[in-house]
């Protein structure tokens, strides 16, 4: 049987000419342009990140301030979980805004937070509380908070070189910022990929937060508490405790306000599930974070570390390992504020915070 050519199917392809070619490129690029168009003003409207939208409304909330608050919560989604200024209130009888974001904004996003808010109204009347997990404190800035958290921040464009202390960032960090402002399909794949394997069938998630910042968390999950304590074992068994740099120098910024602006912060142990500190390697790893906090607020007048024996919890109680149910919350935020009123009695009585800031 002799061999013949053989067309498969009725498809001619035409000889491509440049401006095929640029019309083919142009359209393309059009076509990506729109769907991202599509796409970001999507996730503007419909938060799919928990913690992209928590930076962005608590930073949201600082910015929208119009005087001093009493306290300021500052920390990680422990505190935005698990310290409630309501509770706050009735065991002061002072108000309190609770500016928790997440744990990968490190202790460089409280720094900030602080600043700001000192720029804007002075320091906080009462003063500051600042709560993190244990784990937080050896951790450097991410590529996360390099890129797309940074683009959360609602402040002009360079901000993280302005405020203090600055992280500098090389041209393909700064082109992730811009990505996260303005190119979900590349900043939100995952999240978009779900709504679009959903299709109908999605559900966007519902976050709230109450008047003073703290996020309500109503449902437990003890099978995923029970997961993350053993991640945390694993932890605690292989590292041994080293603070990042990035948190060593938000520290110190921290301390200088305080004593610049002469108002308190108090430094306290995040809540966390009742397994863990039962455990010797555990217990090693916080005090070396203990041993470490107390060299740097050494002779300080106005950073207090409080609350140094951690409050436990059940997993019944908890939505991880460190993130408590709201009834949960009550107690912890009536334990630390208990430590934070005993530590302030043993005080000298402190300047007046708004002849101070005033007079500086």
């Amino acid at each position: 049987m002799s061999k013949r050519n053989v067309q498969l199917t009725s498809e001619t392809v035409v000889p491509a000419s440049r401006r095929h070619v640029a019309v083919t490129v142009v359209t393309a690029l059009l076509s990506v342009l729109a769907v991202n168009v599509g796409a970001l003003a999507f996730v503007r409207n419909v938060p799919l990140n928990r913690g992209y939208w928590l930076v962005e409304q608590k930073w949201a909330k600082l910015e929208d301030s119009r005087e001093a608050a009493d306290w300021l919560f500052l920390g990680d989604s422990s505190c935005n979980q698990g310290l409630r200024p309501d509770v706050w209130k009735q065991a002061t009888g002072e108000d309190a805004q609770n500016l928790c974001t997440i744990g990968e904004m490190i202790v460089t996003g409280d720094a900030w937070m602080l600043e700001r808010h000192v720029e804007r109204h002075g320091p906080p009347r009462k003063g500051a509380v600042l709560v993190h997990v244990y784990d937080v404190w050896h951790r450097p800035a991410s590529p996360a908070l390099r890129g797309s958290l940074l683009a959360h921040v609602p402040l002009p464009w360079g901000f993280w070189e302005r405020l203090s202390p600055p992280l500098g960032l090389n041209p393909v960090e700064r082109l992730g910022v811009a990505a996260g402002k303005y190119a979900p399909l590349y900043a939100d794949n995952a999240s978009l990929a779900v709504v679009a394997l959903r299709g109908v069938a999605f559900e966007p998630p519902r976050f709230a937060l109450d008047g003073s910042g703290y996020m309500a968390w109503h449902k437990a999950n003890p099978e995923a508490v029970r997961a993350d304590v053993e991640q945390h074992v694993n932890f605690v068994n292989n590292v041994r405790f080293k603070a990042s740099a990035e948190n060593r120098d938000a520290l110190a910024r921290i301390r200088a306000l305080a004593e610049q602006h002469r108002f308190h912060v108090y430094v306290a142990t995040s809540p966390i599930a009742e397994q863990l500190p039962r455990l010797a390697t555990w217990r090693r790893y916080k005090a070396s974070i203990d041993a470490w906090q107390r060299k740097v607020v050494e002779g300080s007048t106005y950073v207090h570390l409080v609350q140094r024996t951690p409050v436990t919890f059940r997993p019944e109680e908890m939505e991880n390992a460190d993130h408590l149910t709201h009834e949960a919350a009550a107690r912890y935020t009536t334990t630390l504020a208990k430590s934070v009123l005993e530590a302030r009695t043993k005080l000298a009585p402190a300047p007046d915070v708004t002849e101070a800031s005033t007079s500086e």
